[in-house]
């Protein structure tokens, strides 16, 4: 049988070990912020002045320098950025999915899906892996390419093997 003192234990244990999490999880979020910052900022920059493309560590590591691109096509820029997409025949990047709601206890009329579709939602979105290899397609091309309206920068990123 287990007493109120015992009680009061495990619950101060679950205290500190939630506590343990959060610091936890602080201490990851600080480890993948400075990973990145050497990652997309510090290396590339020193390579950069020093004009390297890749070296090697002692351990073996081979240290490349590697140009990518972030694109994320923003809620304000979507419709203009499809648009765009459209008029330069990508428009099969565009993936789109009609969504028709139904309520708690409709289920025999969505699996019946009756011949009207008032209700029925157009739903279009492009994938971000198609999007950023789309963007880096464009970018190694001669045209010009409206990066704002993808949401896109390029930057140079390091990759060890």
């Amino acid at each position: 049988m287990i007493t109120l003192t015992a009680l009061m234990v495990a619950a101060n244990q679950l205290l500190d070990a939630d506590a343990a999490v959060v610091h936890a999880d602080a201490q990851v979020a600080l480890a993948r912020e400075t990973a990145r910052v050497l990652r997309e900022e510090t290396l590339p920059n020193a390579m950069l002045e020093l004009g390297l493309d890749s070296f090697q560590l002692d351990n073996g590591t081979h240290v490349a320098l590697k140009q990518d691109v972030y694109a994320s096509i923003t809620k304000a820029q979507r419709e203009a950025a499809f648009a765009w997409l459209v008029a330069h025949d990508f428009g099969g990047l565009i993936k789109t999915e009609v969504v028709v709601p139904f309520g708690k206890g409709q289920r025999d009329e969505a699996v019946a899906l009756q011949a009207t579709l008032p209700r029925a939602q157009l739903d279009e979105t492009v994938h971000p892996s198609t999007l950023k290899a789309f963007v880096r397609e464009q970018l190694a091309g001669p045209d010009e390419f409206p990066m704002d309206l993808f949401g896109a920068w390029p930057i140079f990123t390091i990759k060890l093997t």
